[in-house]
């Protein structure tokens, strides 16, 4: 497991967040993925905030900390199913990596 996947891991056991994982129990997935939600809000909120002050500082590091929490629940989520993040990445690329399709207003879509 990546090193810095592992402190965040190690991070979510010593909070309680993984404690039922540590001891072989379910987890607690459907409070993961409602974070997960929450903070992709919080993200779209940064990310507005940034547009409107390309030069702030301040806004670009707010933006870079909330990507990073989505990161770090979405490591909750999988830890708490028992999943390694780097195999669902890879899926996720195995799925995508030959997928076609064209950009429209700013987003990929699918063939």
């Amino acid at each position: 497991m990546n090193n810095l996947i592992q402190k965040i891991v190690e991070w979510g056991i010593s909070k309680g967040i993984l404690q039922e994982v540590q001891y072989g129990l379910a987890g607690s997935t459907h409070a993961q993925l409602k974070k997960l939600a929450e903070e992709t809000i919080e993200t779209t909120e940064a990310y507005t905030t940034y547009r409107h002050n390309y030069a702030s500082v301040d806004n670009w590091i707010h933006l870079k900390e909330e990507l990073g929490d989505i990161g770090v629940v979405w490591i909750m989520a999988c830890s708490t199913l028992g999943l390694h993040p780097e195999e669902c990445l890879q899926l996720a690329y195995e799925k995508i990596k030959e997928r076609t399709g064209t950009m429209k207003n700013g987003q990929f879509v699918k063939d």
